[in-house]
């Protein structure tokens, strides 16, 4: 049998019991029109909601990503550039040239999907 303190908006009351009590408890409670109904986020889960909402701008890692986005950006199109340079070039064997197409849409892919964020993250930043 556990004890406990509940703290609501109408005072303390102790608790006898275990979590399903407490549940009864609270449910009597609010048939008998005694007790306010908790609002879903309630306590510090409501004021880091509230908190949240407030914040514009970016949070620290955003900031850091968005810093450092252009070099990754960059480093991913030189290496995009030196792929369309070996297509150039004659390949003997069709896996090498299967190999570099496969590389060449992943990094195509990831330097737009870095841009995109990167611009989302300007975005946000400049709110």
């Amino acid at each position: 049998m556990l004890r406990g303190l509940h703290v609501g908006p109408e005072g303390a009351e102790l608790l006898v019991g275990d979590y399903d009590a407490y549940l009864e408890s609270t449910r009597t409670a609010a048939e008998a029109g005694n007790g306010v109904q908790r609002p879903a986020a309630y306590g510090r889960a409501a004021k880091k909601a509230v908190s949240r909402e407030k914040k514009q701008g970016l949070s620290f890692r955003e900031q850091r990503e968005y810093e450092n986005s252009p070099d990754g950006i960059g480093l991913k199109e030189a290496a995009l550039r030196r792929l369309e340079e070996q297509f150039q070039q004659p390949a003997r064997d069709p896996r090498v040239l299967e190999t570099r197409a496969r590389r060449y849409h992943a990094l195509r892919e990831e330097v737009e999907h870095k841009t995109a964020r990167w611009e989302e993250l300007a975005e946000r930043a400049a709110e």
